[in-house]
């Protein structure tokens, strides 16, 4: 008798994903509430929805992003790819209210939004909008990074622009 895999696991982790997305974009939205001035989130009442994900260099699975969110997000959520242009012009602001910065790689980020586009999400956040950073996205949003600290090929120790955590963000959470 052939020994056949069980879905269930795969199942459980793909619900506990969509738990933990759903968890994150609904603690994203409380947070811009209690802290943006409300410009997007006006906006978000009377209208759909619209998500912005980064998917420039660095960016990982942001099919996987899009795919998660939209199961947790209404119906009428609308999505939007943004490559590096797209951010250091500054008009990806025009039509989104949630900034995601997926996991991936932080360091391809900096080099490509250093600057202008860093610039550009700021003022998009100080204008109302909101930021989901998961992985690298959250590394990226701190004001120093920590990663890998035991392994002096990957290690880094730098500071980063966004700044929208003071403090320093130290990775990864499980170390091989």
């Amino acid at each position: 008798m052939k020994h056949m895999k069980s879905n269930r696991r795969s199942s459980g982790v793909i619900e506990i994903h969509s738990l933990l997305y759903l968890i994150h974009v609904l603690f994203t939205l409380m947070v811009c509430i209690s802290g943006g001035s409300g410009t997007h989130l006006a906006r978000v009442h009377a209208d759909p929805l619209a998500v912005c994900i980064y998917s420039g260099p660095g960016a990982a699975d942001v099919k996987d992003y899009q795919k998660a969110l939209a199961e947790v997000m209404p119906d009428d959520t609308s999505f939007q790819f943004l490559d590096p242009d797209a951010v250091v012009s500054g008009k990806f602001a025009e039509n989104c209210d949630l900034f995601v910065m997926p996991g991936g790689a932080d360091k391809p980020y900096c080099e490509a939004l250093n600057g202008p586009g860093n610039k550009n999400i700021r003022a998009f956040i100080e204008a109302g909008g909101c930021y989901y950073g998961t992985c690298a996205g959250a590394y990226y949003g701190a004001a120093t990074l920590l990663f890998d600290e035991q392994n002096p090929t990957q290690r880094m120790n730098e500071p980063r622009e966004l700044k929208f955590f003071s403090g320093q963000a130290r990775g990864p959470l499980f170390i091989p």
